[in-house]
């Protein structure tokens, strides 16, 4: 009894807390808008891009993007690279093995539409060494509301040994994607009218996909200037709950290793500390991190964004037979994927109500014969294609 009564005293509390919850929207009168120049030349042949934008309001967010710029690339050996539109504020050019080399420093220049002229300073391209592995632990971790307990997931850490290589530090760009499953295989439809499919025409084309691959908006760094021992070891990255269905079936995790300079390991550093700040009331507030670009006649101007030179290597893990993780997703698709419940009459009346170009329309059979009765699922919960996915399986793909 004085168990129920303390859990019934936390569950108040914390719906009496919310409720003192108010919105704070900050009133901006004076706003500034700036420029932001961002690009990155790598030591691999291909694309290589340069985004300019404006800044945009605190309380309409998005990238206003600057057109019209005359976009080059320097280096110290006298070589230029002229990037152009290819579409509203983004620049690119396809450069050569031959002008990507360790040791070689890069200058970025932007002319703006109205002739202002902004550079960055030059950036050393330090080779980067390989990742020697990418691991992963199974751990459990507490939640932030004490009422729900706690979740299990994957965490992830990389190793790499930079003990011959000159870089100031290192940052990680991660990129997931998973397969994942239908509910139903592709069984009985209706197209007008009610088909029924035997257990051998059973089609399994939209059962199987694979997510789209997806960046992780987090930042990682890590400095060897100040480290006693250059060799990075089990450096933590990335936590996948099992809150999601990313761990049922296969998971791939991508890791982009970049070598940095020591400017560009400071901007980067800010922006990670900047991006982890809780935002508590007492913390502290967001500063404005400036780069390396600068207006050239107006050095007061405030210009936001970075122009780097990197070495990079990259590894890809893929981690499999995780399915015992996934529990709380499942509950919740399990119960999307019921059936609706409708009469014979009203799945009729529903289904002829549906435009033809949505056919065909999968259902599902409570008898698995002829007979039936049928009736309306989530088309998601057979079509696989419906959550975003694609049934081609990736070529990399163990």
């Amino acid at each position: 009894m004085r168990a129920i009564r303390l859990i019934f005293i936390l569950w108040l509390t914390v719906i009496v807390l919310q409720g003192c919850i108010e919105p704070f929207s900050p009133v901006i009168d004076d706003y500034q808008e700036m420029l932001v120049i961002d690009g990155l030349i790598t030591d691999k042949e291909g694309i290589h891009t340069v985004t300019v934008s404006r800044s945009s309001l605190y309380n309409k967010p998005g990238l206003v993007y600057e057109s019209g710029c005359i976009v080059n690339i320097y280096d110290n050996n006298g070589n230029i690279i002229n990037l152009t539109e290819q579409s509203q504020g983004i620049y690119s050019a396809w450069l050569e093995q031959q002008f990507l080399n360790a040791g070689t420093q890069y200058r970025l220049e932007v002319i703006t539409s109205d002739g202002s002229i902004y550079q960055s300073g030059f950036e050393t391209l330090f080779p980067c060494p390989p990742i020697d592995s990418i691991s992963y632990e199974v751990i459990s971790v507490e939640r932030d509301n004490p009422l729900y307990g706690s979740e299990q997931g994957a965490q992830f850490y990389i190793d790499s040994d930079a003990a011959n290589y000159e870089a100031g530090g290192y940052r990680w760009e991660l990129f997931e994607q998973w397969e994942y499953r239908s509910r139903y295989y592709a069984q009985d439809y209706f197209d007008g009218h009610i088909n029924h499919v035997s257990q051998l025409g059973i089609s399994d084309s939209v059962y199987y996909c694979w997510s789209p691959v997806r960046k992780i908006n987090e930042i990682y760094t890590y400095s060897t200037s100040q480290a006693i021992s250059k060799e990075i070891r089990k450096l933590p990255l990335t936590y996948v709950s099992n809150q999601t269905e990313r761990l049922k079936f296969d998971y791939c995790l991508l890791a982009k290793q970049y070598s940095l300079s020591e400017t560009a390991f400071s901007y980067w550093k800010k922006l990670q500390e900047q991006a982890n700040e809780a935002g508590g009331l007492y913390e502290r507030q967001p500063s404005r991190i400036t780069g390396n670009v600068y207006n050239v006649d107006d050095p007061d101007e405030t210009v936001l964004g970075f122009f780097g030179a990197s070495g990079i290597s990259e590894k890809r893990v893929f981690l499999k037979k995780l399915g015992y993780l996934y529990l709380i997703y499942d509950i919740y698709y399990e119960q999307l994927c019921d059936p609706v419940g409708y009469s014979p009459g009203e799945l009729m009346e529903f289904l002829n109500g549906i435009d033809i170009n949505e056919y065909p329309i999968y259902l599902y059979n409570y008898s698995g014969t002829a007979e039936g009765p049928w009736d309306y699922i989530d088309q998601a919960c057979v079509n696989c294609l419906l959550r975003g996915g694609d049934t081609l399986k990736p070529s990399y793909w163990e």
